[in-house]
């Protein structure tokens, strides 16, 4: 399952609906605030019970 890309909320769906198990970790600049976007899966690695992805946020809108 390929989740790179994808918004979180589209990566928990196929998740859910593959039967996985999703854990998810955030990344963002050190000392700045939270930027305004979507949260995009930038990082996928498989676990024994599912996949463990890291996100950050992304200002633009690419189009799925």
């Amino acid at each position: 399952m390929d989740l790179l890309g994808l918004r979180l909320e589209q990566a928990r769906r196929l998740a859910e609906q593959a039967g996985c198990r999703l854990e998810v970790s955030e990344t963002r600049p050190p000392g700045k605030p939270e930027s305004a976007g979507h949260w995009r899966v930038i990082r996928q690695l498989k676990t024994p019970t599912g996949w463990t992805v890291t996100v950050c946020r992304v200002p633009d809108d690419y189009t799925d």
